[in-house]
């Protein structure tokens, strides 16, 4: 049976959402992304993204005996933690930190990181539209500190133009998907396991920017930024 679904052309695969609207901005986004990368050909170049992992399963699809449906347990209360991501595209080098919240406060705290991993030269910094990258004390941050140089991505292009969108896709297939942890510790622990396993190889052929000949790491590639 699984043959013959393979060979008329099915596959198992989750559906996704869409938008009625497109950005009137997209091309002139992009144009302004090409600059940048002209305007600074050795920069680092870091794709940013933020998501919440919950002690509430995500539920996904799975094969299950005709007639039935599993139940999965849900938690009496539902606790969760903000993961901002950064993963550098030329490298695979993947940064990550656990917050409690996901305001302006916590982004600032997760790019005087990237400034100590990275002391030298331009950093270029791709991000959606979201109100944390755009606020005033984002906004004035980022004026002190010229060699963090962000671009706005086109608004609903996240699964196309960030790449990070699909390391949180694999983390909430490998640790969340119907499953429910008994503590948010236990979660947190499970996040650090699948990420310490995360290497740059593995990084760039998840988002589908494999190159085994990259240029080596400005830090070491063993040390995963990671903060409780």
């Amino acid at each position: 049976m699984a043959r013959l679904i393979r060979e008329l052309g099915y596959r198992w695969r989750r559906p996704k959402l869409t938008v009625k609207a497109e950005d009137a901005l997209a091309v002139e986004r992009l144009a302004i992304m090409e600059a940048a990368r002209g305007a600074h050909p050795e920069a680092v170049e870091l794709f940013s993204d933020e998501c919440d992992v919950l002690t509430l399963p995500v539920v996904r699809g799975q094969y299950q005996p005709v007639g039935e449906q599993w139940e999965i347990p849900t938690p009496g209360t539902r606790h969760k933690h903000g993961v901002f991501g950064f993963l550098n595209v030329r490298t695979g080098a993947w940064h990550y930190w656990l917050k409690a919240r996901k305001r302006s406060k916590e982004f600032l705290e997760c790019l005087h990181e990237l400034l100590w991993l990275y002391p030298k030269g331009t950093i270029l910094l791709f991000v959606d539209n979201a109100s944390i990258h755009k606020s005033k004390v984002t906004l004035r941050f980022l004026s002190n500190h010229p060699r963090l140089v962000v671009c706005y991505l086109p608004t609903y292009s996240g699964h196309k133009q960030n790449p990070v969108e699909k390391v949180w896709w694999a983390l909430k297939e490998e640790i969340a998907a119907n499953y429910l942890w008994p503590s948010l510790q236990a979660l947190e622990d499970a996040i650090h396991g699948f990420f310490a396993e995360l290497s740059p190889e593995k990084a760039l052929r998840l988002t589908r920017r494999a190159d085994l000949h990259a240029e080596p790491h400005p830090v070491d590639t063993a040390e995963m930024a990671w903060a409780a």
